[in-house]
This record gives C-alpha cells, structure tokens and sequence, in this order.
C-alpha cells in the first residue's frame, strides 16, 4: 500500500466508524437518561418519549436557523447556553408535562443525532480524513 492510499483507507474507515459508532453512543445516552428518570421514579411511555425526541430535535434545529439567521444580518452569535436555554423553552412550553431536566437531556441527546454539539467536531475530523489530498 502506497501512504496516499493508506491515508485514503484509514480516513474511510475512520468516518465508517464514526458513522457507526454516533447513532450508539446516542441512542445509550437516551437510554441512560431514561433508567436515570426509572430510579428517581419518573417514568416516561414510549410514546411521550418519542414526542419529546422530536419535539427537541426540532427545537434545536430551530435554534440553529435562528443563530444562522443572526449570523447572516451580521449580528452577534448566538453562545451556545442561550441556544440551550432557548431550546430548552421551546420544548417546554410545547410539552407542559415535561420537566426541564428531561428537556435539557432530550436535546443533548438530540445533538450527536442531528451532527451537531460536541460530536459534530467529530464528524467533521472524520470526514477531513477521508478527503483525498490534493497534490
């Protein structure tokens, strides 16, 4: 193997990996959160979980419209806190029943998902690798 192909076999395996790996580590996050909410007696059905997994995809998805929106005006970005805040109402005030920590937690989860958050850098490195170099 030639170092060029090397280095294109690696990067190829390495965002494979990611790609495999992202979604596992996600959905044992949600399951995690959600034996944590079992111990302290909050139980969510499977139905109201799903609306709750959409429900904060959504409103990070908004989250990042609006700080691309703020950006394009030349405005200030958005830190990421207030993101989360904001996200964090939109959920709220969408699903009354939900408390805030199973907001904040849905979102977080909802990141990794939607290649954002910290495993966006991630992906990103993955796919740095599996570029070709240019010569």
């Amino acid at each position: 193997m030639t170092p060029d192909t090397t280095h294109t076999f690696l990067g190829q395996l390495s965002t494979q990996l990611v790609q495999i790996i992202l979604p596992i580590l996600a959905s044992a996050l949600v399951a995690l959160v959600v034996m944590a909410l079992k111990k302290l007696g909050i139980s969510i059905s499977a139905d109201n979980q799903a609306k709750l997994d959409y429900t904060a995809k959504q409103a990070v998805l908004k989250m990042q419209e609006v700080a691309a929106s703020k950006l394009q005006q030349g405005l200030e970005r958005i830190p990421g806190a207030q993101k989360l805040e904001l996200a964090t109402a939109d959920v709220l005030a969408k699903l009354p029943n939900v408390t805030q920590a199973e907001a904040v937690d849905a979102i977080h989860a909802a990141l990794p998902q939607l290649g954002l958050g910290a495993a966006a850098g991630i992906t990103a490195l993955g796919k740095a690798l599996q570029t070709p170099k240019v010569q």
